[in-house]
């Protein structure tokens, strides 16, 4: 049992052995590499670490600007609006002589109930309003 686990242990050694062996130089090459890499990051780091503060300095600047110019306009949309209702409670424009001239309101309404009568007559008596002949008619009339 110890005999043969040995032996399985000696298998196994052969084979990494063989592995690391036939692969050595490019491991040593992976290694080389990576301490490069390495190298290269520790010796650039000041480097890295000031690129990363300007992108976060013009990425705070960038979304401080687009707010405050959204604020911007909203303001300037509120300051149009309450001008637009300063007028209209003034009496200025047609939708402040509407809301605050009565008499404006009163006849408005007074037309719109009359053509209302109108089309209720002209429905209701059309010949009244409405004289066609195919042949030039009665002229005499």
């Amino acid at each position: 049992s110890i005999a043969s686990t040995l032996g399985s242990l000696e298998a196994t050694s052969k084979k990494v052995d063989a592995l690391v062996g036939s692969d050595g130089s490019r491991i040593s090459a992976i290694f080389a590499n990576l301490e490069n890499i390495t190298g290269n990051l520790k010796g650039n780091n000041q480097k890295i670490n000031d690129i990363l503060l300007n992108i976060n300095t013009v990425t705070d600047k960038f979304a401080a600007m687009n707010f405050q110019q959204t604020v911007d306009n909203a303001n300037k949309a509120i300051a149009d609006m309450q001008g637009a209702i300063n007028k209209v409670n003034r009496g200025e424009g047609s939708l402040g002589k509407l809301i605050n001239d009565d008499a404006l309101y009163n006849n408005l309404a007074n037309a719109s109930k009359n053509l209302d009568l109108l089309m209720v007559d002209l429905k209701a008596n059309p010949k009244r309003y409405v004289h066609f002949s195919v042949f030039g008619g009665n002229k005499d009339k």
